[in-house]
């Protein structure tokens, strides 16, 4: 299951998205999440996640982080998750 949460930011409002293993995705656009992937309720590793990638992004656009440290949940080719690595 996944869930959505949007913050604030210098470039705009960003739209974050986390599993219960991290975080899925940052868009900039609201993302439809199909039924099936949609949590109904924000679960506790979820929002954990959520949390440290806002507080992280909140340290980046203010200059004090050039590392993030929040657990990743990426899907994609092999060839993507090379590329991401």
């Amino acid at each position: 299951m996944r869930t959505q949460i949007q913050i604030s930011s210098p470039v705009g409002s960003l739209f974050l998205v986390a599993s219960d293993k991290g975080l899925c995705g940052i868009y900039r656009k609201k993302q439809p999440l199909s039924v099936s992937k949609l949590g109904s309720a924000l679960a506790p590793n979820q929002e954990k996640h959520l949390h440290r990638a806002a507080t992280e992004l909140a340290d980046y656009f203010a200059g004090r982080r050039k590392v993030f440290t929040v657990a990743l949940d990426l899907e994609g080719t092999p060839f993507q998750k090379q590329v991401w690595a």
